[in-house]
């Protein structure tokens, strides 16, 4: 496959980040671009830029990698083909492709009918984090065309790209209506992305009154959906199918989102939990009806951004 972007820094061949990407245990994992970066914070009260780090972004086949500054101990030559950069791979925050729903890319002024491009872009998550950047002085297009090459070979979609102005998009952040179009989002992706498992489950509804519900579970890559029955998936699918102006309203649908800092517990051999920053969520397979355990359940939720693209493959 014929890929755009660059390794900038020369990390295609290094051992130790071969290792690290090896470990996700996605096959075909490998470095697409590497390059310094800054990651920006801002007051969103003021509209004003309030911090700046230096990191190193990779871009790999199935990731997002955002590493430290690299260390340099020797001046690099005046016109190297890669500079003399050691990154320390022991702290570093990994974003799967799939946490991606939306980049924006902002501009930073308007003269006449111009607009003057700024070197930033806003990376928005499935969970309404915003990653805001930097890359270097022209080199945001071979970055972002990187990682929608990656998006498309991967998960056989285009990833969606925004251009806005800077000043609006820090408004969009700072109301939450970024993180409010992102979930949205995730109604389309029920559509486009597999099932990784479902079954019949009886599910705790209320905690005080220990009322136990049965409910069709599905588990998602990124969230546990909640339907009366499979027929009701069907109708969702469906409605879901139509266009955005014949679709009746969509049912008021139970979802539990599955951040980062989810917990999967296992109880027993029949029950296991989730918890998520709000609440915890009880699960109980019926008896005899059920053709998973509950200790299956709970290595799936761990593993499934692997058990995904293994759902994607069959």
């Amino acid at each position: 496959m014929d890929t755009p972007g660059g390794d900038r820094l020369g990390l295609s061949t290094d051992p130790a980040l071969l290792g690290l990407l090896a470990s996700a245990g996605l096959e075909g994992e490998s470095v697409q671009y590497s390059s310094e970066c800054k990651m920006l914070s801002f007051d969103y009260v003021t509209e004003k830029l309030a911090r700046r780090i230096d990191i190193v972004v990779v871009v790999s086949r199935h990731a997002l990698y955002l590493f430290p500054p690299p260390l340099r101990l020797e001046e690099p030559k005046e016109t190297p083909e890669h500079d003399s950069a050691y990154v320390v791979y022991s702290a570093y925050d990994r974003f799967a492709l799939d946490e991606i729903m939306l980049v924006s890319l902002p501009y930073a002024s308007k003269t006449g009918d111009y607009a003057l491009r700024t070197d930033d872009f806003a990376v928005h998550m499935f969970d309404g984090k915003t990653l805001w950047l930097r890359a270097p002085s022209g080199a945001r297009s071979e970055l972002i065309e990187t990682l929608n090459a990656m998006y498309r070979d991967v998960l056989g979609m285009e990833l969606e790209i925004n251009q806005t102005d800077y000043r609006d998009l820090v408004r969009e952040i700072s109301t939450m209506s970024i993180a409010f179009q992102v979930k949205n989002m995730t109604k389309d992706r029920f559509l486009r992305f597999p099932c990784i498992k479902e079954a019949w489950m009886l599910v705790l509804d209320d905690v005080e009154s220990e009322t136990w519900v049965k409910r069709w579970i599905q588990l998602g890559r990124h969230e546990i959906w909640y339907f009366g029955s499979p027929e009701e998936v069907e109708a969702f699918k469906f409605a879901m199918n139509l266009p955005k102006s014949q679709r009746a309203q969509l049912p008021d649908l139970r979802v539990t989102d599955l951040a980062r800092n989810t917990v999967v517990e296992l109880v027993s051999d029949e029950e296991f939990h989730v918890t998520t920053a709000s609440k915890t969520h009880k699960f109980r397979l019926p008896s005899g009806s059920a053709p998973y355990s509950a200790r299956d359940w709970v290595e799936c939720i761990r593993t499934r951004e692997l058990q995904f693209f293994l759902a994607r493959k069959s």
